[in-house]
């Protein structure tokens, strides 16, 4: 739910990267209590200074807004 989400803004998570977007310059990801093609995804957006990111591998990621 909406507001079950809204508790982690403004804390660091660690998501697994789902898929990364170069061109558009963003990745998706989840955290622990995200299902794929079920829940919300976590938008990790401004990667181009980022060589952290790989499908399938963890990151830890401020949650700065709401995720969709």
């Amino acid at each position: 739910s909406t507001k079950k989400l809204a508790k982690h803004i403004g804390t660091t998570q660690k998501v697994i990267v789902d898929s990364i977007n170069y061109e558009e310059g963003y990745a998706l990801a989840r955290n622990k209590y995200n299902a794929p093609d079920v829940d919300g995804v976590v938008i990790i957006e401004n990667i181009a200074n980022r060589n952290d990111l790989q499908v399938g591998e963890f990151v830890n990621y401020r949650m700065d807004t709401k995720q969709t």
